[in-house]
C-alpha cells in the first residue's frame, strides 16, 4: 500500500516517507494527509493545551499571595471555582491528545492497518509527550502562537 497524499490538483503526489511514485503507474491512494485537517486538529491541540495553562495557572494562584484575591472575589465559591478548573484543565488535556493524535495521523494509520492499536497508541503517546513539553505551560505561549501562525499558513 502506497503512503501518499492526494491533492485537488492532482490525483497523487508524491509519496510521504520520500517513497518515489511513478506518476504514470496506477495506484492505490492509501493513508493520506489532509493538510487543512491537519492544521485544524493541531491549532484545536494547541488552543486546548493553552487553556490547560491558563487553568493551571488560576489552580497555582491559589496557592501564592494572590489567594486572598480570589477569596475576595470568589468568596465561598472559590473551592468549587478550583475544582472546576482543575477538571477542566484535564479535560482540555485529553481533548488536545485527541486532537493531537488526529492532527499527527496517528488515528488513521491505526484504522488502515499500518499500525496495531497498541502501537499506533504507544507512538501517540511519547509523541504527545514530546508536543506537549515544547507547546504546553505558560513558558512556551509565545512557540505555541508561533507555531498556530504556521499551521493557519499552510492550512491557506
Amino acid at each position: 500500500m502506497t503512503i501518499s497524499h492526494q491533492f485537488d490538483s492532482e490525483p497523487v503526489q508524491a509519496a510521504l516517507f520520500d517513497v518515489p511514485v511513478d506518476a504514470s503507474a496506477e495506484q492505490e491512494v492509501g493513508v493520506f494527509v489532509l493538510l487543512q485537517e491537519r492544521a485544524e486538529h493541531l491549532t484545536h491541540a494547541l488552543n486546548r493545551l493553552g487553556h490547560a495553562s491558563q487553568l493551571m495557572g488560576f489552580v497555582d494562584a491559589s496557592q501564592t499571595p494572590h489567594k486572598a484575591d480570589l477569596t475576595n472575589r470568589y468568596q465561598q465559591a472559590l473551592p468549587k471555582f478550583l475544582s472546576a478548573a482543575a477538571k477542566k484543565r484535564v479535560a482540555d488535556t485529553e481533548d488536545a491528545r485527541f486532537q493531537f493524535k488526529f492532527g499527527a495521523g496517528y488515528i488513521s494509520l491505526q484504522y488502515s492497518g499500518l499500525l496495531s492499536r497498541e502501537d499506533a497508541v504507544e507512538m501517540a503517546e511519547l509523541d504527545f509527550i514530546a508536543f506537549s513539553s515544547r507547546f504546553a505551560g505558560s513558558a512556551h505561549r509565545a512557540d505555541r502562537n508561533k507555531f498556530k501562525k504556521i499551521l493557519e499558513a499552510r492550512a491557506g
